[in-house]
């Protein structure tokens, strides 16, 4: 019997690691949102408290920088310099091409429920610390870049429940990173780059890496490993000429010496990935500057965005150096088409790289949803030739339908209710006979 109950017991321990393991980085970023409407534009020395959204849609600095206490929210679309900020809780957004750069003295306390979310380029010419409970930073995209070279980023907290991580999905870099035992370490994305001078880890397994994805974790002076560093293979260390470490247990990452950048880490290196409409046809073509141990290329498809096919044949890697690559899509469906690239070694181990899209005319590809974001309800608006039924359905990011809706020939608008969902994105799928089109809505 202690057999049977130690067999049972062994396998929760590998089922419940597993999952840990096979997670998608958590929690989500919070929208970019646009910098319009809410409270207004930030002004210098603004208070910013809960329920308060403002936004900076131009180039400026404040001296007396902001103040964010829990709630609040700051959403940056500009290029700002903040010389002084206090975070007393509240999200700070910085959107897709704009620049934040936070200066003043002493290191940024990052005290209770603070959420920093990165979509551009965040400048901190600080010290960070994580303290107490539910901060997060979030590097939220593939070109969205942290920049602290020459200061430190303590990831820490006062228990392991308390909801401190760091979450990057493109490049950090820093002088110093250090995990305490305490914090809820660090999550990476696919080929995500943390590049610093000394790290410093005392959690065991501190850094996890997203499925079905490589992230690297570069220094140049010293790794000090206190504890295992992560249970993955798909962490890749790259250890620079010259660098040293202190306690060699990386556990089970894959480590790099001699490793002079981190694209050397990386399998393969996209330098181009696009898609383009051609008449009713859409090109997808891609380029690599290195290929380590890859075999060959898939191109997924999805009208949604969300479910995606095969479309594709293999595409036979070029060979370690890399090249460039294409694939005719002849046929898509009109309206918004979706394209995914799948990476695969010759060990059989994945990688996606990355989602590309292209809208082809025809079908109902002048539908527009609006307000966008919104708050209770969207109107979607069709066209007014609309001459067959359409199927109207809401779901969200993993793809569960949450609304459905059956509009008649002739119909130019139906309005769907959203009142009763979370906040977040979902998707708009208009559906008729021989089209689909999926459009992106935030609720606020």
């Amino acid at each position: 019997m202690s057999k049977f109950y130690s067999l049972v017991l062994l396998i929760f321990i590998s089922v419940s690691v597993s999952t840990q393991i096979s997670a998608q980085c958590s929690p989500s970023a919070p929208a970019e949102g646009s910098c319009s409407g809410g409270n207004g534009a930030a002004t210098d020395g603004a208070n910013i408290n809960s329920g308060q959204t403002y936004w900076y849609s131009s180039t400026g600095t404040f001296q007396n920088g902001v103040n964010i206490n829990n709630g609040g929210t700051l959403r940056v679309c500009g290029n700002l310099t903040l010389n002084q900020i206090n975070l007393n809780g509240g999200t700070i957004i910085v959107t897709s091409g704009a620049t934040l750069t936070i200066n003043g003295g002493g290191t940024l306390n990052l005290n209770n429920n603070v959420t920093i979310a990165n979509y551009g380029t965040l400048n901190i010419n600080r010290d960070v610390l994580f303290q107490n409970n539910g901060n997060t930073i979030i590097n939220a995209t593939v070109s969205a870049v942290i920049n602290m070279a020459n200061y430190k980023m303590t990831v820490s907290g006062p228990n392991t429940s308390s909801g401190n991580i760091l979450i990057n999905k493109g490049t950090i870099n820093l002088h110093t990173l250090e995990v305490t035992a305490n914090s809820n370490g660090i999550c990476l994305g696919n080929q995500s780059v943390i590049d610093t001078k000394y790290y410093l880890n005392s959690k065991a397994n501190a850094i996890t890496v997203e499925p079905g994805a490589v992230a690297v974790l570069r220094f140049t002076q010293n790794g000090q490993n206190n504890a295992a560093l992560t249970s993955q293979s798909s962490l890749h260390v790259c250890k620079a000429p010259g660098a040293t470490f202190t306690g060699t247990n990386t556990g089970s990452a894959t480590v790099y010496d001699n490793c002079t950048s981190a694209a050397v880490a990386l399998p393969v290196t996209l330098t181009d990935f696009q898609v383009k409409t051609t008449g009713t046809a859409v090109q997808v073509y891609w380029e690599t500057e290195q290929e380590v141990d890859n075999n060959y290329f898939v191109v997924e498809y999805s009208t949604d965005g969300i479910h995606f096919e095969t479309l594709s044949d293999r595409v036979e890697s070029k060979g370690k150096s890399g090249g460039r690559y294409a694939w005719l899509h002849a046929a898509p469906a009109p309206g918004k088409n979706y394209y995914r690239l799948l990476q695969v070694d010759v060990d059989g181990s994945s990688q996606y790289l990355g989602i590309r899209a292209a809208t082809v005319a025809g079908g109902v590809t002048q539908a527009q949803v609006f307000p966008n974001p919104a708050d209770d309800r969207v109107v979607v608006s069709l066209p007014l030739d609309n001459a067959s039924q359409l199927v109207i359905t809401l779901t969200d990011m993993n793809g569960k339908q949450v609304l459905r809706n059956m509009v008649e020939p002739g119909v130019s608008a139906l309005e769907l209710d959203l009142s009763a969902l979370p906040s977040g994105p979902y998707c708009v799928v208009i559906a008729g006979e021989r089209s689909v089109q999926s459009i992106k809505v935030v609720k606020v």
